[in-house]
């Protein structure tokens, strides 16, 4: 459109565009139908959507309106294969490929006057999905140009399915400009993740600059709200803090995957892709890229076969799986996941890059068919740099003999006697160096972090089975403006003979924190974690159950008490009671307790249907002025109603009873 632009060199243009809309409208360029195509998605969403561009650019072509029907017929197709949450069921940097060209064609869509997809709310929720699952600002990630000064991190696509190199497309820029008019309270979380993300030239899938033209840094940029949700596609992202510096991310896979090539590989199902603990990455999956056989499960955190591989062997990379969720709970201060999976046959041959130690031998090979139930429990604090842990339940049944693996990013595992002296410890740190298995004694051991965030293990069970551990690490690639790094992690391996549980808390904290102190109570169902901070018990149990631990009681299967200076909190994970002292809280679903000087906060994770508490404390209660809750008491007993719409009470002392 440049006015300089002589009429005859114009009219060359137009035609040389136009013979590139018939190239790329012809079956010989892409034709999906007939299998001309490849299998991942964001080939097809690319190819056809270029197509449509080519329309949106002829729009005033006799052919333009022919061009764009068929993208206009799959654009539709796409919004439409979106899940509740606005999810695009493909791998991490994949499907941001995929959304990028969703968003340009919907701009261009809109300016040529074909469509309006910007005011759609299925985009719109694809838009705040796609920036709600970047991983906090990453430490290890620098990228290769940035026009600031400071420290060049920023939000990165998750490391799922095919592809895990990560990228720091500013997609939230576009989303920004395009939402500002038909949506400008969720252009400025969009403006807000732009600023997080973005720092070099890389936008989106190319349109040869013009994207950094659309894009308007003047919007006003609002940080969001954002707290652990479920997607359900994949499974749950526990979260807190959000933009913090001390930002905390947890990704559980829970689903077991339709679309392998699209989506993540069954070799991901049941793991833990990624956890970043105040802000530093612990733990995350290896690159896929360029060995697509890093996909292998022993490279993930989870429960497998036991297997006896040695490099140069083949070896089954995951199993065809049934997956069952069991429970879930976002709550202020408990985030819990239960999932059950039933492994029937292998998914496909796949060999560990050759570079992988031999893994720890184990007498018998496990053979299929076998289930395992992964039941997560995230303990976390108010402000996202006080304390926080995990504790992992996994239990296996059908008589097989399987492996527990979880990876670190750290310089070397050791017993937290050997990792006291921190400098005498890593006085041999392996460094950029994979490092055979060796075997470790005990049940406390510590993972002294790269980054300063080391993780303490307390292994409840098995008690009597080998530990070992191993190093095994790669060069991570640069990608779309991040720098290639070193990335070596420390596996931590249980072995169980057969049925059985593995019941293992992960605590991370900063190098010059407080180191807890752990204990196994309430006959096997309950880890205590104490400190200067206060003193927890995290109760898990595969099916209902009963515990006690000192003057800590529970029943059901997922609950805690966090004995706190600041007070004393119950959660209820699932259905159950947990009692502490003179206090309990019962309920049909998860909800938690806040028991703080002259006033209790009882609190829920969903406000869809109206839902009946029991709360037991010492002292005569009202509800706060207004309240929609109902209460009864008969004793130190409350039986509390929150109505539909409500997640929250406030309970106060009766006027004149005090407390």
């Amino acid at each position: 459109d440049l006015p300089t632009t002589p009429p005859e060199t114009r009219k060359l243009l137009r035609a040389q565009m136009a013979y590139l809309a018939y190239r790329l409208s012809g079956s010989a360029n892409w034709d999906a139908e007939r299998g001309f195509a490849s299998g991942n998605p964001n080939m097809t969403v690319s190819m056809l959507i270029n197509q449509g561009l080519a329309a949106c650019l002829l729009r005033d072509h006799p052919m333009a309106k022919e061009w764009i029907a068929k993208p206009l017929k799959y654009m539709e197709s796409w919004m439409n294969r979106l899940d509740p949450a606005g999810y695009w069921n493909e791998s991490g940097h994949y499907g941001r490929v995929s959304v990028s060209k969703f968003l340009i064609f919907a701009i261009a869509l809109e300016k040529a006057g074909f469509h309006d997809y910007l005011s759609d709310p299925r985009l719109q929720r694809m838009a705040l999905t796609e920036e709600k699952t970047l991983t906090p600002v990453d430490p290890q990630h620098v990228l290769n140009s940035s026009p600031r000064t400071e420290a060049h991190y920023g939000r990165l696509s998750p490391p799922i399915g095919r592809g895990t190199h990560s990228s720091n497309w500013g997609l939230g820029g576009l989303f920004a400009h395009a939402f500002a008019k038909t949506n400008p309270e969720l252009s400025k979380v969009m403006e807000w993740s732009a600023q997080q993300t973005w720092f070099g030239t890389e936008l989106g899938e190319g349109i040869s600059g013009l994207d950094s033209l659309y894009v308007d840094r003047t919007l006003p940029a609002q940080a969001p709200q954002w707290s652990s949700e479920l997607f359900p596609s994949v499974g749950p992202i526990f979260r807190s803090g959000v933009g913090d510096p001390a930002e905390n991310y947890l990704w559980l896979v829970t689903k077991y995957p339709t679309n392998p090539d699209g989506e993540f590989w069954p070799s991901e199902v049941g793991s833990l892709l990624i956890w970043f603990a105040k802000g530093k990455p612990i733990s995350r999956r290896f690159p896929s890229m360029p060995d697509m056989n890093n996909d292998h499960g022993f490279l993930c955190n989870r429960v497998m076969l036991a297997s006896n591989w040695q490099p140069g062997q083949s070896a089954s990379g995951g199993y065809h799986a049934t997956a069952t969720a069991k429970g879930l709970a976002l709550l202020p201060r408990l985030n819990y996941s239960a999932a059950a999976f039933e492994w029937t046959g292998n998914w496909m041959q796949v060999t560990p890059p050759a570079t992988v130690p031999a893994f720890p031998q184990v007498p018998t090979v496990g053979k299929l068919p076998v289930r395992w139930q992964r039941q997560a429990l995230w303990i976390f604090d108010d402000t996202p740099a006080g304390i926080q842990y995990l504790v992992l339940r996994d239990t296996i049944s059908g008589g097989q003999p399987t492996q527990w693996q979880f990876w670190t990013n750290s310089e070397k595992i050791g017993t937290p006697e050997e990792a006291v002296n921190r400098e005498a410890f890593l006085a041999d740190k392996p460094g950029v160096k994979c490092m055979p298995a060796r075997p470790l004694t005990g049940d406390r051991f510590t993972a002294v972090g790269q980054l300063g965030l080391d993780v303490e293990y307390y292994i409840a069970a098995p008690t009597d089975t080998p530990r070992h551990t191993l190093r095994y690490g790669t060069m991570k690639p640069g990608f779309y403006g991040t720098k290639a790094f070193p990335f070596y992690q420390d596996l931590l391996h249980l072995q169980l003979p057969g049925d059985g549980a593995y019941f293992v808390a992960l605590y991370p904290h900063l190098t010059a924190e407080e180191t807890p102190v752990f204990a196994t109570l309430g006959d096997g169902k309950v880890i205590k974690v104490s400190g200067k901070f206060g003193c927890d018990y995290a109760f898990l149990a595969d099916k209902e159950s009963q515990a006690t631990a000192e003057d800590a009681a529970f029943s059901g299967t997922a609950a805690s008490v966090q004995r706190r200076p600041s007070g004393l909190v119950l959660a209820l994970g699932a259905p159950g009671t947990v009692r502490y002292a003179g206090y309990s809280l019962t309920g049909a679903g998860p909800a938690i307790l806040h028991v703080a000087d002259k006033q209790l906060v009882l609190g829920r994770d969903t406000a869809a249907d109206a839902a009946t508490f029991t709360v037991q404390a010492p002292g005569v209660w009202s509800a706060e002025p207004n309240s929609p809750a109902t209460l009864a008491q008969a004793g130190d007993t409350l039986t509390v109603t929150l109505p539909a719409g409500t997640t929250h009470i406030a309970l106060v002392p009766a006027k004149g009873k005090g407390k």
